[in-house]
C-alpha cells in the first residue's frame, strides 16, 4: 500500500497543511454531520493597574501599581480585620497607631473595606461577604505579581 514512504509520519504532516489541522478536522466533521464543539479560550490575564493603586491608596502602602508582597499583606490584614497586630492594621486603615482599637480605628477600617469594594468593583457597603471575597479573588489571580 505504498511501502515506506507512506508510513511513520503524522498526518497532516509538516508543510502548509500544518497550520490547519483544527480547520481540516472541523470540516470533516462538517461532512460527517455531527456538530462541532467549539472550546472558547482560556480567560486572559488582565491586570488591573488603575484599581491596584487605588487598593495601594486605601491601605496606606506605596503606590506604585504593582500588586506585590507588600500591597497583598496590607489589603489581606484589612480584609481579615487582622487585629493581631492592631498597630499595624491602624497604620494600614489610616487611623492613629495607638495600638488600642476604638470606634475610630472601626470606622477607617469600614472606609477602607469601602474603597477596596469600589476597585474591585463590588457594591461598597463595608460589610465583607461572599460577593466581595470573590470579586477579591478574581482580582488577586489577575493581579497578583510575587516579583
Amino acid at each position: 500500500m505504498g511501502g515506506a514512504a507512506y508510513g511513520s509520519h503524522t498526518c497532516p504532516g509538516p508543510g502548509p497543511r500544518a497550520s490547519q489541522r483544527q480547520t481540516i478536522i472541523n470540516r470533516a466533521v462538517i461532512l460527517r454531520g455531527t456538530p462541532v464543539v467549539v472550546k472558547p479560550p482560556p480567560p486572559r490575564l488582565v491586570r488591573n493597574v488603575v484599581a491596584t493603586k487605588a487598593i495601594q491608596e486605601a491601605c496606606h502602602v506605596s503606590i506604585d501599581g504593582f500588586f506585590g508582597p507588600a500591597t497583598s499583606a496590607a489589603a489581606t490584614a484589612i480584609i481579615k480585620h487582622d487585629t493581631s497586630s492592631v498597630r499595624y492594621l491602624q497604620a494600614r486603615v489610616g487611623a492613629y497607631p495607638d495600638g488600642a482599637w476604638g470606634p475610630k480605628s472601626q470606622i477607617s477600617w469600614i472606609l477602607t473595606i469601602k474603597r477596596i469594594q469600589t476597585a474591585i468593583g463590588v457594591k461598597a457597603d463595608g460589610l465583607w461577604g461572599p460577593l466581595s471575597q470573590a470579586a477579591w479573588n478574581v482580582f488577586y489571580a489577575n493581579n497578583y505579581n510575587k516579583f
